[in-house]
């Protein structure tokens, strides 16, 4: 039997859009106000490298994942797809409508400053690097750390996490270390001059090692590598 046909939905004009726009801001905005954790969850989910599940969120803020779940139940029809959230288990993604929502600044109870959250989630991995945790959480620090490092915002409490934190340091991390130095470069502090001294030798000792054609070990991460002359 033949399916009737349908037009496609016209695009919608401008007026409508802003409407469509506002609301979404609205529904957001109520929840952001009678939630506390709700702003620091969306946050989290927009600024993060992959697409966290509810269990990676919790362990960032310290919360339960329950908690996660139930603050997103009041947007559900703003992730994607608007499901209810204990259908998140795996992944939280949010919708563009969702997105627009956080990223535009005249919305500014909703407005997530991503500079922020990355250092936030930069301090994270750096400080949790050492521990055993959930490893997801693990191979997420290790493989994600410099790409929110050099899109935090600059702050005392980042140089001494990078300072206290044997990541950096570590082989695996060898190769990103010149994007951290062109980064603490635009800094230019007594602190970050410390820190680039300490990464251009890192670095360098690495790359001697390779030229010369010594055996070198890269473990990082979710790869593993030997170089060999």
């Amino acid at each position: 039997m033949l399916q009737p046909r349908h037009r496609s939905a016209p695009r919608p004009i401008a007026e409508q859009v802003l409407e469509i726009g506002e609301q979404d801001y609205s529904v957001v905005y109520h929840a952001v106000v009678l939630n506390p954790y709700l702003h620091s969850i969306l946050a989290l989910v927009l600024a993060l490298y992959r697409t966290p599940s509810s269990l990676q969120i919790a362990h960032l803020l310290d919360i339960r994942c329950e908690t996660v779940l139930d603050s997103l139940l009041p947007v559900f029809q703003l992730l994607d797809p608007p499901a209810p959230p204990e259908y998140y288990h795996s992944d939280i993604l949010l919708s563009d409508r969702m997105r627009e929502v956080l990223v535009n600044p005249g919305y500014s109870a909703t407005y997530v400053h991503l500079p922020k959250w990355h250092a936030f989630i930069a301090m994270w991995c750096l400080n949790r690097s050492d521990l055993k945790h959930d490893a997801r959480d693990i191979l997420y620090a290790s493989d994600f750390w410099a790409h929110h490092v050099c899109k935090a915002r600059a702050s005392q409490e980042l140089w001494d996490a990078l300072r206290r934190s044997r990541l950096p340091c570590r082989l695996g991390s060898h190769a990103v270390l010149p994007w951290i130095i062109t980064w603490l470069e635009r800094v230019d502090t007594e602190d970050t001059r410390e820190l680039m001294m300490l990464y251009r030798t890192t670095h360098r000792r690495t790359t001697d090692a390779i030229a010369a054609g010594l055996r070198v070990e890269i473990m990082g991460g979710s790869m593993s590598m030997q170089f060999s002359g």
